[in-house]
């Protein structure tokens, strides 16, 4: 089968009148620096205002499609995170996210917990095999059910040399608190170079219909949503043209050295 280079050039539907809008440069290369790495914090300091919105457990043909409209009517890019054994029955969904400008990452083919890391290459096989068929491309990036960092299929995502993109604000959106609530969970609070969670797979209508508040109150602050691509090519240029050549944070005090050190776990709101 062949796979789509990492700069994939789409050209959008004809808009009203016959006419092709402009095409979408789709770049999901993530620099070598995150190579096996699990990313649980953010880049301190960080200065430009972009965050990564992202988005679980799907695609759900009755939310996925209202969380795209919301992001393409505030021009916004987001990151989502599929399960592969929903992917067949929901194909022209994941080709429409990357139509848009969306990145499409690895959740696994089954969404387990507890299983072996042979077990776990399996699923992330399944996967990438369930995307590629639906969008022709490999997906961009990884993120463990549950945000595990230790079990099967993270182990074996890291032996793979794939980053695990866990988050550094949830919207809490797996319990029932209504569209307000996971608003608000999103938004307070929100830093440049943050990732968020949310879930857009089946039950999770809630989500979808919390989106164009989050996307309003981020335009309001000036905020814009990117891929975790993109966000993950803005640290790296940040923390190259600040000497780090190796790892994702700044030095406590100026040295020679660039730390390597992991981040923080995050606090999960």
């Amino acid at each position: 089968m062949h796979l789509l280079p990492a700069f994939l050039l789409v050209l959008q539907p004809l808009a009203p009148g016959g006419a092709r809008s402009a095409p979408l440069v789709s770049d999901w290369t993530i620099p070598p620096r995150f190579r096996s790495r699990t990313i649980v914090g953010r880049v301190k300091g960080f200065p430009e205002r972009s965050v990564a919105l992202t988005f679980d457990d799907g695609p759900d043909r009755r939310n996925t499609p209202i969380v795209l409209d919301a992001l393409r009517r505030h021009g916004a890019r987001a990151t989502f995170f599929l399960i592969g054994e929903q992917v067949g029955a929901n194909a022209g969904l994941v080709r429409r996210m990357v139509a848009e400008g969306h990145a499409v990452g690895n959740h696994s083919w089954s969404h387990p917990y507890r299983l072996s890391e042979d077990e776990g290459a399996r699923q992330l096989q399944r996967c990438d095999e369930a995307i590629v068929r639906a969008a022709g491309r490999a997906p961009a990036c990884f993120r463990a059910p549950g945000g595990f960092t230790n079990n099967g299929i993270a182990n074996a995502a890291r032996r793979q040399g794939r980053p695990n993109f866990i988050w550094t604000v949830s919207s809490v959106d797996t319990k029932r608190i209504g569209p307000a609530a996971i608003a608000r969970n999103v938004t307070r609070g929100l830093r440049p170079g943050d990732i968020v969670l949310m879930h857009d797979g089946p039950g999770h209508r809630q989500t979808a219909q919390a989106v164009p508040a989050i996307l309003a109150e981020m335009d309001r602050k000036g905020l814009r949503s990117v891929t975790v691509p993109e966000l993950c090519r803005a640290w790296d240029r940040w923390l190259t043209a600040r000497g780090v050549a190796k790892g994702i944070r700044l030095p406590s005090r100026p040295s020679k050295g660039a730390s390597s050190r992991a981040p923080t776990q995050p606090k999960r709101r």
